[in-house]
C-alpha cells in the first residue's frame, strides 16, 4: 500500500489509465503459473511503456562515487519485464527505481538478459522442487535441503535447531555468522 502512495506522489499522470497492464500494483503470473510479482507501477507516456519500483531504503549499495544499484533490486525489475512481456505481449522501453525522495534511478536492460533471468529462477525452482521430493521420497535427508552460508541463516528461524547450520558454524568460524547461544539448561 505504501508503494500506491509512493507511486501516486511522484508519478505523473498515466496515458491510458485504465487499460490492462497499466496502473499500480500490477499483479503479474506469468501463464506457466511459476513465476509471480507485483509491480509497483506500469506507465505509458507518449507511447513508452516504463516499469517503476518504489524503493522505501536505499537504491545503491554504497555511498560516494562508485556507488551502484543494489543487484537484487535490477534482478527484480529484470524479472518484472520478462514476466510482464509474457503476460501482456508488450516489453517495457525503460525500468526504473524510485527512492523515497523521488530519484528516479533507470535500470538498463535487454530483453535477451531478462528472459535468462526468467529461465534460471525456473530452472533453480525446478532444482529446488527436485530436492524436496527426494527427501518427501527419503531418497534424501532433510539435512541435505540446507545451504549454511551467514547470508542464508541470518534470520532462519530453524537456524537453533539446524544440524548442517551447527556444522558449517564449526568447520568454518572465521565466517561472520549470527550470534547464537548453544548449550544445555541445567536445573
Amino acid at each position: 500500500k505504501l508503494a500506491s502512495v509512493l507511486a501516486q506522489q511522484f508519478a505523473p499522470r498515466m496515458e491510458g489509465k485504465g487499460m490492462e497492464g497499466l496502473g499500480y500494483e500490477v499483479d503479474v503470473t506469468t501463464p506457466d503459473g511459476l513465476l509471480k510479482g507485483r509491480i509497483d507501477c506500469v506507465d505509458q507516456s507518449d507511447g513508452v511503456l516504463t516499469i517503476k519500483d518504489y524503493k522505501t531504503g536505499t537504491v545503491f549499495d554504497s555511498e560516494g562515487e562508485s556507488a551502484s544499484v543494489r543487484p537484487e533490486y535490477v534482478t527484480q525489475l529484470k524479472l518484472y519485464a520478462a514476466m510482464y512481456a509474457e503476460v501482456f505481449s508488450k516489453w517495457p522501453a525503460k525500468l526504473f527505481l524510485v527512492s523515497m525522495s523521488g530519484e528516479f534511478v533507470p535500470v538498463q536492460m535487454t530483453s535477451d538478459e531478462c528472459c535468462a533471468l526468467a529461465r534460471e529462477a525456473r530452472e533453480q525452482l525446478y532444482a529446488a522442487n527436485e530436492k524436496i521430493e527426494s527427501v518427501l521420497a527419503g531418497r534424501k535427508a532433510l539435512s541435505d535441503l540446507a545451504s549454511p552460508l551467514p547470508a542464508n541463516c541470518r534470520f532462519c528461524t530453524y537456524r537453533p535447531v539446524c544440524a548442517a547450520y551447527q556444522n558449517a558454524r564449526i568447520s568454518q568460524p572465521e565466517s561472520q555468522w549470527p550470534n547464537d547461544f548453544w548449550g544445555t539448561i541445567v536445573e
